[in-house]
């Protein structure tokens, strides 16, 4: 059944290759290890992104600090999330599109709402403990595993000067990444239950 998946993606993602060049959501080289090892994860990736009217981060010239969190899991839709500070405001999005064979990629939800001081400042100190600037962008599975049934954690942040990805294949839950990105999940509106979490 994975095989038959992973065919059909490749599919996919050659259908859609015209469209995800021009949409580049992640960077195209290898320069500090920024850009993600999947070349075929990455078309898809940005075609879902793309799908949710997301903006791309690594090139934002703005002054806002960023961070998404992009969830992209083998049996639901894909979840973006993203927390953005602009000047003394904090915002929080989150959306997902519809992602399935048998219908075209559609945006399913687009929440928006302010956030206070507080709530930004307890999502920066878990990063600080993450240490997420010093992260490796890519976690290689160990020799001899097969990454099957999961999904893609990835969390980008961008400042007035930097930009950074990480990208973990389905974190444990006692991990820091995962409480992390939980914290943004537990800040939206999205009903999701523990075994939803994968």
């Amino acid at each position: 059944m994975k095989f038959f998946l992973f065919i059909l993606i490749s599919v996919l993602g050659l259908v859609y290759e015209a469209k995800a060049q021009d949409e580049h959501y992640f960077p195209a080289d290898n320069t500090n290890s920024k850009t993600l090892n999947s070349a075929l994860g990455y078309r898809l990736y940005s075609m879902e992104l793309s799908a949710m009217k997301e903006p791309v981060l690594y090139n934002d010239t703005s002054k806002n600090e960023i961070y998404r969190f992009s969830w992209f899991r083998s049996f639901d839709d894909p979840i973006a999330i993203r927390i953005e500070k602009s000047k003394d405001t904090y915002l929080l999005y989150w959306k997902s599109c519809y992602n399935k064979v048998d219908k075209p990629m559609a945006l399913l939800i687009d929440e928006r709402k302010i956030i206070d001081k507080a709530t930004w400042d307890l999502f920066k100190d878990k990063l600080k403990k993450l240490a997420y600037w010093k992260m490796d962008t890519n976690d290689p599975p160990e020799p001899g595993t097969i990454r099957l049934d999961g999904s893609n954690w990835i969390l980008e942040g961008k400042t007035a000067t930097k930009y950074h990805v990480v990208d973990r294949w389905s974190p444990d839950s006692k991990s820091k990444y995962y409480q992390c990105c939980d914290y943004l999940i537990g800040l939206t509106d999205l009903n999701i239950p523990p075994r939803g979490k994968y």
